[in-house]
């Protein structure tokens, strides 16, 4: 049934109308007065959560800007630091070569002797360069100065010791990119105490032991692998690729096969290493490549399997080290103190008890005079202290150019490092800014209101206020007809 159109409703559906106008015209106000045309998510459900997605990649811009600013500060301070350094040790090898002619008297060594000594000072001073934050060549523990001098009664410094970490540390610098900022005083400076060695790469397992190792330099350690053995019970054996192929090491239960006869009847069935992917057999294979999930692989033989046989199989992978390219090489004992030798006199002290896979490893023993024990060690016998005949004393003297020289190499190989990443973040920050700009462009074409327009639609909605207005005053003009109805 029609509902009768009465006064009253007439009357409710005019204010109605006369709210929405108002609202409307509300609405357009604010834009005009804020200059935004999102104000709330309704007003446009998606471009407002297109908005919030750009505001948010705007902000996250703004923390690695400020994140390449620290980081840009940092490294200025420490390639300015590390520039002067050099400077230092080429003035000090200078001095060392003329020190070392036998024909310098003793009080021309010991004037050379006092300008190394100011030369170790500002070596000190610049080891603990700082930002107006933080130390830069401390590690990690940037809030007190990294290195610290120990002298003797006459105020000469006689060693200097390291109080900062080994630790380095990063920043975000944009979406997958970190840069590293802050450097260990031990890497840089090449650390205060004589270092047994560093191996680079862990992918063997390969590590150093607690023997006294003899080697000048670095050497290549060659790992390769020669046989392979299951344990008994599942019928697996080695593939005809296996002697050169496998690429594990390590006694047994350092890897582990797993095989599963699903066919009942040994014909077919499935195997995985390491718990890595599954891969499937026959017994047609002979030599079945199976990966780890690492990467390492062994082949396999599979015509034999135990019918029904379903559990893991122990194996254990024997292998060589060798030091000349595998021209000589030793059995891999899998103990933590294994010397390894070649014929040009280099001895290792290795511990394999952790070796894992085939490979080769780079192990390098850095000199043992940092820039601060150079430094005290050429002041000290270009000073006569320790009472050398004058052919000892001359040696001693040369023996220091290639300590110099060795800590001079560390200076401008940590330089070059950095230099490069300053001028990285140079072509980063270009990047950020242009990105940055886009993404305020693409917002502002979101929120912006177009003034204009604006203009346009609110004479519009003053001119259907006017009419509603119109039209209300007619309504609330009754008569007895009206009252009648």
């Amino acid at each position: 049934m029609l509902e009768r159109t009465t006064f009253t409703n007439l009357v409710h559906l005019s204010i109605s109308h006369l709210h929405a106008a108002l609202r409307e015209v509300e609405r357009l106000h604010i834009q005009a007065v804020t200059g935004k045309k999102l104000l709330r998510p309704s007003d446009n459900p998606v471009g407002f959560s297109t908005a919030q997605a750009y505001r948010s990649t705007l902000e996250q811009i703004e923390t690695w800007s400020n994140n390449l600013r620290d980081a840009r500060l940092t490294l200025q301070a420490s390639t300015q630091a590390l520039q002067q350094m050099s400077g230092i040790l080429m003035r000090a090898r200078a001095l060392a070569s003329e020190g070392a002619h036998d024909t310098l008297t003793e009080d021309s060594r010991r004037a050379l002797a006092a300008e190394v000594n100011g030369l170790l000072e500002q070596a000190l001073t610049l080891a603990n360069s700082r930002t107006p934050d933080h130390y830069v060549f401390a590690g990690s523990t940037t809030a007190q100065p990294p290195f610290q001098a120990i002298r003797d009664d006459q105020g000469r410094i006689v060693r200097v010791e390291y109080r900062g970490d080994a630790r380095t540390a990063t920043a975000p610098v944009a979406h997958g990119e970190w840069i590293r900022f802050l450097y260990s005083g031990l890497e840089l400076l090449g650390g205060l105490r004589p270092d047994n060695g560093f191996i680079i790469g862990d992918e063997t397992g390969l590590a150093l032991g607690t023997g006294t190792s003899r080697v000048q330099g670095r050497v290549r350690v060659l790992l390769s692998h020669t046989t392979t053995i299951y344990a008994g019970g599942s019928g697996v054996a080695p593939g005809a690729s296996s002697a050169h192929g496998d690429t594990i090491l390590g006694p047994s239960g350092t890897h582990t096969l797993f095989l599963q006869d699903t066919s009942g009847t040994g014909t077919s069935g499935v195997v995985w290493l390491n718990g890595g992917p599954t891969i499937t057999w026959t017994n047609s294979d002979t030599d079945l490549r199976v990966v780890g999930p690492h990467g390492e692989v062994v082949f396999i033989d599979t015509t034999n399997i135990t019918p029904g046989f379903a559990g893991s199989v122990a194996i254990t992978a024997h292998g060589t080290m060798s030091l000349d390219g595998g021209a000589s090489a030793s059995a891999i004992a899998f103990t933590t103190d294994q010397i390894l030798q070649d014929g040009q006199g280099n001895v290792l002290f290795l511990n394999t008890a952790s070796v894992r896979r085939v490979g080769e490893n780079w192990i390098e023993f850095p000199q043992s005079y940092d820039i601060f024990t150079a430094l005290i060690g050429l002041r000290d016998d270009l000073a006569q202290f320790r009472s050398l005949s004058g052919g000892e004393q001359v040696e001693a003297i040369s023996r220091m150019i290639s300590a110099i020289e060795s800590a001079h190499s560390r200076v401008l190989h940590a330089l070059g490092e950095q230099s490069a990443t300053l001028a990285g973040l140079d072509t980063l920050e270009e990047q950020m800014q242009q990105a940055k700009l886009d993404l305020q462009e693409r917002l502002g074409h979101l929120e912006e209101a177009d003034l204009a327009e604006l203009v346009v639609q609110l004479q519009a909605r003053q001119n259907l206020m006017t009419l509603l207005l119109g039209a209300t005053a007619m309504v609330l003009q009754p008569n007895l007809l009206d009252f009648l109805r």
